[in-house]
């Protein structure tokens, strides 16, 4: 599953790659909560706030009740 590829190669510290995986998600499912979190979470990582924040206002915007956490 890319979403899995995708979150290991963000905790290997591979942002980029992990970027075009979630990206790719989004593409095949334009709705989908989870990559957009995942998206806020890498441009957290590469001090990309303002992208974060928009990441992170879609995963809400689709999904209301999304708990978004830092993963460390």
């Amino acid at each position: 599953c890319i979403l899995l590829k995708g979150r290991l190669l963000k905790e290997y510290g591979q942002y980029d790659e992990a970027l075009k995986d979630f990206n790719e998600a989004i593409k095949r499912e334009n709705n989908n909560a989870y990559a957009y979190c995942q998206i806020g979470h890498l441009k957290i990582l590469r001090n990309e706030k303002e992208e974060a924040w928009e990441a992170y206002n879609k995963a809400i915007e689709i999904k209301p009740l999304m708990i978004i956490f830092n993963e460390g």
